[in-house]
Protein backbone atom coordinates (compact mmCIF):
# COMPACT_ATOMS: atom_id res chain seq x y z
CA UNK A 1 0.00 0.00 0.00
CA UNK A 2 2.65 2.29 0.70
CA UNK A 3 4.91 1.75 -2.42
CA UNK A 4 1.40 2.36 -4.08
CA UNK A 5 1.25 5.61 -2.45
CA UNK A 6 4.37 6.74 -3.49
CA UNK A 7 4.16 5.96 -6.62
CA UNK A 8 1.02 8.33 -7.03
CA UNK A 9 2.68 10.77 -5.08
CA UNK A 10 5.29 10.50 -7.68
CA UNK A 11 3.39 10.37 -10.70
CA UNK A 12 1.37 13.46 -9.40
CA UNK A 13 5.12 15.54 -8.85
CA UNK A 14 5.47 14.55 -12.30
CA UNK A 15 2.58 15.92 -13.60
CA UNK A 16 3.45 19.16 -11.57
CA UNK A 17 6.77 19.61 -13.21
CA UNK A 18 5.43 19.11 -16.13
CA UNK A 19 2.55 21.53 -16.21
CA UNK A 20 4.46 24.40 -14.33
CA UNK A 21 8.19 24.15 -16.02
CA UNK A 22 7.50 22.38 -18.81
CA UNK A 23 10.78 20.39 -18.45
CA UNK A 24 8.84 17.42 -19.64
CA UNK A 25 6.53 16.80 -23.07
CA UNK A 26 3.58 15.26 -23.03
CA UNK A 27 5.47 12.48 -25.22
CA UNK A 28 7.78 11.91 -22.67
CA UNK A 29 5.46 12.04 -19.60
CA UNK A 30 3.20 9.59 -21.88
CA UNK A 31 6.30 7.04 -22.31
CA UNK A 32 6.57 6.92 -18.54
CA UNK A 33 2.98 6.20 -17.31
CA UNK A 34 2.98 4.22 -20.32
CA UNK A 35 5.47 1.99 -18.66
CA UNK A 36 4.84 2.03 -14.80
CA UNK A 37 5.48 -1.20 -13.56
CA UNK A 38 1.48 -1.19 -12.22
CA UNK A 39 -1.52 -1.87 -11.90
CA UNK A 40 -4.25 0.04 -13.70
CA UNK A 41 -5.97 2.47 -11.13
CA UNK A 42 -2.99 4.45 -10.78
CA UNK A 43 -2.59 4.96 -14.13
CA UNK A 44 -6.26 5.68 -14.41
CA UNK A 45 -6.04 8.33 -11.57
CA UNK A 46 -2.58 9.68 -13.57
CA UNK A 47 -4.08 9.77 -16.54
CA UNK A 48 -7.43 11.48 -15.05
CA UNK A 49 -4.61 13.97 -13.53
CA UNK A 50 -3.43 14.70 -16.57
CA UNK A 51 -6.93 15.55 -18.81
CA UNK A 52 -7.41 17.98 -15.53
CA UNK A 53 -4.21 19.31 -16.07
CA UNK A 54 -4.11 19.55 -19.58
CA UNK A 55 -6.83 22.11 -19.94
CA UNK A 56 -6.42 25.25 -21.68
CA UNK A 57 -5.20 28.19 -19.43
CA UNK A 58 -8.00 29.89 -17.77
CA UNK A 59 -5.53 32.51 -16.25
CA UNK A 60 -2.54 33.87 -16.36
CA UNK A 61 -1.82 32.48 -13.17
CA UNK A 62 -1.62 28.73 -14.71
CA UNK A 63 0.89 29.98 -17.13
CA UNK A 64 4.15 27.96 -16.84
CA UNK A 65 6.66 29.62 -14.16
CA UNK A 66 8.80 30.75 -17.16
CA UNK A 67 6.28 31.87 -18.82
CA UNK A 68 5.66 34.43 -15.39
CA UNK A 69 8.69 34.99 -14.67
CA UNK A 70 9.46 36.44 -17.64
CA UNK A 71 6.58 38.38 -19.67
CA UNK A 72 5.16 41.07 -18.20
CA UNK A 73 1.66 40.66 -17.66
CA UNK A 74 0.19 42.41 -21.03
CA UNK A 75 1.92 39.73 -22.86
CA UNK A 76 0.73 36.59 -20.35
CA UNK A 77 -2.32 37.92 -21.93
CA UNK A 78 -1.06 37.28 -24.98
CA UNK A 79 0.52 33.92 -24.32
CA UNK A 80 -2.80 31.84 -22.89
CA UNK A 81 -4.98 33.38 -25.94
CA UNK A 82 -2.87 32.49 -28.22
CA UNK A 83 -2.14 29.21 -26.24
CA UNK A 84 -6.03 28.41 -25.66
CA UNK A 85 -6.62 29.15 -29.74
CA UNK A 86 -3.85 26.94 -31.06
CA UNK A 87 -4.48 24.35 -28.69
CA UNK A 88 -8.37 23.99 -30.28
CA UNK A 89 -6.95 24.91 -33.30
CA UNK A 90 -4.55 21.97 -33.62
CA UNK A 91 -6.39 19.45 -31.96
CA UNK A 92 -5.69 17.06 -35.17
CA UNK A 93 -2.33 15.53 -36.07
CA UNK A 94 -2.68 16.32 -39.25
CA UNK A 95 -3.42 20.09 -38.90
CA UNK A 96 0.56 20.59 -36.74
CA UNK A 97 3.79 20.70 -38.37
CA UNK A 98 7.18 18.77 -38.42
CA UNK A 99 5.06 15.61 -36.64
CA UNK A 100 5.02 17.95 -33.68
CA UNK A 101 2.64 17.25 -30.88
CA UNK A 102 -0.74 19.55 -29.83
CA UNK A 103 0.64 20.94 -26.61
CA UNK A 104 4.42 21.76 -28.50
CA UNK A 105 2.17 23.45 -31.15
CA UNK A 106 0.62 25.73 -28.64
CA UNK A 107 3.47 26.83 -26.95
CA UNK A 108 5.28 27.78 -30.19
CA UNK A 109 1.91 29.87 -31.59
CA UNK A 110 2.15 31.46 -28.41
CA UNK A 111 5.73 32.76 -28.32
CA UNK A 112 4.88 33.65 -32.00
CA UNK A 113 1.69 35.65 -30.66
CA UNK A 114 4.00 37.30 -28.04
CA UNK A 115 6.63 38.45 -30.59
CA UNK A 116 4.87 40.06 -33.03
CA UNK A 117 3.98 42.65 -29.72
CA UNK A 118 7.20 42.39 -27.78
CA UNK A 119 10.93 42.06 -27.95
CA UNK A 120 13.95 41.36 -25.60
CA UNK A 121 15.81 43.93 -24.70
CA UNK A 122 18.59 43.05 -22.25
CA UNK A 123 17.09 40.08 -21.01
CA UNK A 124 13.75 41.97 -20.79
CA UNK A 125 10.53 41.85 -22.84
CA UNK A 126 9.26 45.28 -23.90
CA UNK A 127 6.44 46.04 -26.29
CA UNK A 128 7.45 46.66 -29.74
CA UNK A 129 4.58 50.49 -28.71
CA UNK A 130 7.28 51.72 -26.42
Amino acid sequence: MLARLSLISFCIILVFIYRTTLLIDSASLYFIIKNLPVCNIPRLLLICLIVFYKIPYKDISELPESVKNSLPEHAQDIYKEAYNSAWDEYENKEDRRYDKGREETAHSVAWSAVKKKYHKVDGKWISKDE
